[in-house]
């Protein structure tokens, strides 16, 4: 499986994961979401670059739920309630 980004083919795993993690992008991202049938919101950026930093500059950590629920009821504050 590959993806097709501006004329680009993306090489992928089985799983359907970038080979390359380098050529990630907030287009190719996009694209991939778009082949789910997916739309991403701002809120959905928010998670996807929390993890990727969590990922990239945190030793591969990847984040228990509480400490993303904790996270992000510092950045939501425009929802009344966030939880699990």
């Amino acid at each position: 499986m590959a993806y097709e980004v501006n004329g680009k083919s993306l090489e992928t795993t089985a799983n359907g994961y970038l080979v390359n993690l380098e050529e990630w992008n907030e287009e190719v991202a996009n694209a991939i979401a778009a082949e789910e049938g997916i739309t991403l919101s701002e809120k959905a950026w928010d998670i996807i670059n929390f993890l990727r930093d969590e990922y990239f500059n945190n030793n591969a950590n990847q984040p228990n739920e509480r400490n993303m629920v904790k996270h992000f009821k510092g950045v939501w504050t425009d929802l009344p309630k966030v939880d699990t």
